[in-house]
């Protein structure tokens, strides 16, 4: 699902707007699935994310809003 090589803008100063798309499904993919209950293993080595990352995602969720944090850091 993650693509192995993050590209930049031709400025070289973000990410792409293809890849900041991916990363947002990615997010919204964890949130969907803490509402069905699945482990935060699972999920990160199903979306090839650190469990660390998501478990961040997982308290942004808890405390009432989407997943937030990057892949790339802080977002």
């Amino acid at each position: 699902m993650i693509p192995a090589v993050r590209r930049r803008d031709a400025e070289g100063g973000g990410l792409t707007a293809e890849w900041r798309a991916l990363r947002e499904q990615v997010r919204l993919e964890a949130g969907r699935r803490f509402a069905a209950g699945e482990k935060t293993a699972v999920i990160a080595k199903e979306l090839r994310v650190s469990e660390r990352l998501v478990e961040r995602w997982r308290r942004a969720w808890r405390e009432g809003g989407p997943p937030v944090g990057g892949l790339n850091g802080a977002s």
